[in-house]
C-alpha cells in the first residue's frame, strides 16, 4: 500500500521531551529520515522545510547538542552545503528499553497515562492535556525558539568585538609591512598577501563568536599575531607557504583561533 504522506523517524525520547521545541525535533527528523551516514544539506533548504529563518535553523542546532551533546556534529564551508553526522551511537544510549503493549492492552478504555506526564485518553475525547502538567503546544515552543534567538541577535548587536577583530584582521591583510611583533620572516614574499580580506561580517561569523565570547580582544590579537607569524617563517618554496586561513575558518576551525593562541 502506498501513503499519500511521509513520516520522520524521531526517537521517543526526544519527542517526549518537553524541553525541546517542536522545531528542533522537526529537524532533527529531517536529517535522519535521509539514512544516510554524512548528510549534505544547506541551511537555506533546511530552512525551507523547517519554514523558518536559516539563522533559527542555526540555534535550533545548538538547542539539540545542548540537550544531547555530540548528537549532530556539523563541518561548514562557507557558500556550500554544510555535513552533519548524526551520532548513532548517542542516539542508541539515550533511548531506554520499552515494554511493549499487547493488543488488549493498547485497546483496554481504562487504560490511562500516568499523571506526571500530563496526557490521558478517553473513547470520546481522544487525547487531550492537563493544564498543570500537560505537552508545550508548537505555538509555545516556536515563541520560545524565536524569543531565544532575538536574546542571542541582541547579544550579537551590542557586542563590538567581532567589528573590532575584524579591523584588526584586515590591517595585517593590506599592510604589506611586518605585523608588531613579529622580528623574523623567512617567508618574505608572504607580505604581499599575509591574510585574505573580509568583506564582511556576515551572520555566520557572528554565530562562531557567540562561541568565543569568554576570550578578550587580548587573546584574539595574540592569535592572529601568532598565524602571522607562522605564515612568515613558513619555507617559501613549499606549496603550504601559500596556504590561508579566511577570517570565517581561522575562527571555526580547532587548528585555527584555539592553536594559535597557546603557541
Amino acid at each position: 500500500m502506498k501513503l499519500g504522506f511521509s513520516f520522520l523517524p524521531i526517537p521517543e525520547e526526544i519527542m517526549a521531551d518537553q524541553s525541546l521545541s517542536w522545531g528542533a525535533k522537526f529537524l532533527f527528523g529531517i536529517l535522519a529520515k535521509t539514512n544516510k551516514e554524512e548528510i549534505k544539506m544547506s541551511n537555506k533548504y533546511l530552512a525551507e522545510r523547517l519554514g523558518c529563518t536559516t539563522r533559527e535553523v542555526r540555534f535550533r542546532f545548538v538547542e539539540l547538542n545542548k540537550k544531547f551533546p555530540g548528537i549532530i556534529s556539523t563541518r561548514e564551508k562557507a557558500g556550500r552545503a554544510n555535513t552533519y553526522t548524526i551520532n548513532i551511537d548517542l542516539v542508541i544510549k539515550i533511548q531506554t528499553p520499552k515494554q511493549v503493549d499487547t493488543p488488549e492492552q493498547m485497546f483496554t478504555p481504562e487504560q490511562t497515562f500516568t499523571p506526571e506526564h500530563g496526557v490521558h485518553t478517553t473513547p470520546e475525547h481522544g487525547v487531550h492535556t492537563t493544564p498543570e502538567h500537560g505537552v508545550h503546544t508548537r505555538q509555545a515552543q516556536e515563541q520560545s525558539i524565536k524569543e531565544q534567538c532575538i536574546k542571542e541577535e541582541t547579544k550579537m548587536a551590542f557586542s563590538p568585538l567581532p567589528l573590532i577583530i575584524w579591523n584588526i584582521w584586515n590591517e595585517l591583510a593590506t599592510s604589506a609591512k611586518l605585523p608588531f611583533g613579529v622580528r623574523t620572516a623567512l617567508n618574505r614574499p608572504a607580505l604581499t598577501k599575509l591574510l585574505p580580506q573580509c568583506r564582511k561580517i556576515t551572520p555566520d561569523i557572528e554565530f562562531i563568536f557567540l562561541d568565543l565570547q569568554k576570550y578578550t580582544e587580548e587573546d584574539f590579537k595574540k592569535a592572529i599575531l601568532n598565524y602571522c607569524a607562522e605564515i612568515l617563517n613558513r619555507n617559501p618554496v613549499n606549496d603550504y607557504s601559500r596556504h590561508r586561513f579566511s577570517f570565517y575558518d581561522f575562527f571555526k576551525q580547532k587548528n585555527g583561533f584555539l592553536k594559535f593562541l597557546h603557541r
